[in-house]
């Protein structure tokens, strides 16, 4: 029968879908407080479809309110940003026991949930576009370094192994003597995270190597995460990636071309040698490896001086702070299971050898934004 313009049985299912994503903001409420180890009694948290702000707390019912309309119309992870402006409110009618609203004590409260500072605005307004380290404007000098790496990037497209090699390993060393550069003359572009939703319920072994290549190459700290669906109502897995916006261009482009390239190498694999699919995994493990191995040849090849190792260590630091206040209880991935088919493997390690980067290509997003309270 209907009921107010809709099918009894649609009036049901969106009750129900309602008190799913009800739980899963209960769920993230309780998330914030034990990844920040914070103390703070419980609210209520209510979804509701009519408000007049993305969010709001109210201290005399000890409620979280949050809009329907965000919730359909965004991100979850900037949906989980506004509850932790909301809870920064409570934390300081709570913690505090104060009364105000964006002022001091509010921006020690967001400090100490990890709100992006985006969320953290007085104003009462999400931007318009929610700031991206892809549009982040870099100095002159660095567009100069990143447009010379990617020629040579570009020349490592050649039939000449010698030669690619060659141009892969000057690439190396330019991407690391402009971070020392970077360093030494106190050049910050600011750090940011790049967030990788994977949309699987599990992150298969190649996927962890490709994150260990730009953990261990590219200057940046992937973290193993989780995030939710709101539209499926499902938990998928995903990495948040911690690194200064050049660092994170240039992270971008090698995962995006190596998920390229190992599924290319596969297929071609699989026509020459009619290889079965239940061992694509040792054949893709083995391609990282050679990829890998490759890569390390070059690192080894670039020489510091203690006085230059000590200030990469200083900036290594300043990226673990940054980090820190995101994910004070850093959490490390499972390792990588199961066996390896050997000849495959080895396959795999020999075509990973032979890989060579092509030019990066740049990619945008953003946000449109409401209000806040």
């Amino acid at each position: 029968m209907p009921f107010g313009g809709y099918n009894t049985s649609d009036f049901f299912k969106l009750d129900d879908r309602r008190t799913l994503l009800t739980q899963r903001l209960y769920a993230e409420y309780e998330g914030v407080l034990y990844h920040h180890c914070v103390a703070m009694r419980p609210c209520v948290i209510e979804i509701v479809p009519t408000l007049a702000h993305w969010g709001e707390w109210n201290g005399q019912t000890r409620t979280i309110r949050i809009s329907q309309k965000l919730i359909d119309s965004y991100a979850w992870k900037t949906v989980v940003e506004v509850l932790k402006h909301e809870m920064a409110h409570q934390y300081v009618a709570e913690v505090f026991s104060l009364w105000e609203k964006h002022g001091d004590a509010f921006k020690r409260a967001c400090k100490a949930l990890g709100v992006a500072v985006w969320a953290r605005a007085a104003s009462g307004e999400l931007p318009d576009e929610i700031p991206s380290w892809r549009a982040a404007e870099l100095s002159d000098e660095t567009q100069r370094h990143i447009a010379r790496v990617n020629k040579l990037l570009s020349l490592a497209s050649s039939t000449n192994e010698h030669e690619a090699a060659l141009a892969m390993q000057r690439a190396q060393e330019i991407l690391t003597k402009h971070r020392l550069d970077r360093v030494q003359h106190a050049q910050k572009s600011g750090c940011d995270f790049w967030f990788v939703p994977l949309r699987t319920k599990r992150v298969d072994a190649p996927t962890k190597i490709i994150f260990s290549i730009l953990r261990s190459f590219y200057f940046v700290k992937p973290i193993f995460t989780d995030y939710f669906d709101a539209k499926d109502l499902q938990v998928y897995k995903a990495y948040d990636v911690a690194g200064n916006t050049e660092d994170l261009q240039m992270a971008e482009y090698v995962y995006e071309f190596l998920k390229r390239t190992v599924e290319s190498l596969w297929g071609e694999h699989q026509r020459q040698t009619r290889a079965k699919g239940g061992v694509k995994r040792s054949y893709c493990l083995g391609v990282l490896r050679g990829f890998q191995q490759k890569l390390t040849d070059s690192q080894a090849k670039v020489k510091m001086d203690s006085g230059s190792q000590a200030l990469v260590v200083q900036e290594n630091k300043a990226l673990e702070d940054f980090l820190s206040n995101r994910y004070p209880r850093l959490m490390s991935g499972a390792g990588i299971a199961g066996a390896r088919h050997r000849d495959s493997y080895s396959a795999g390690v020999d075509d990973g050898k032979r890989i060579v980067l092509n030019k990066p290509i740049s990619t945008s997003d953003g946000n449109q934004g409401k209000m806040l309270r």
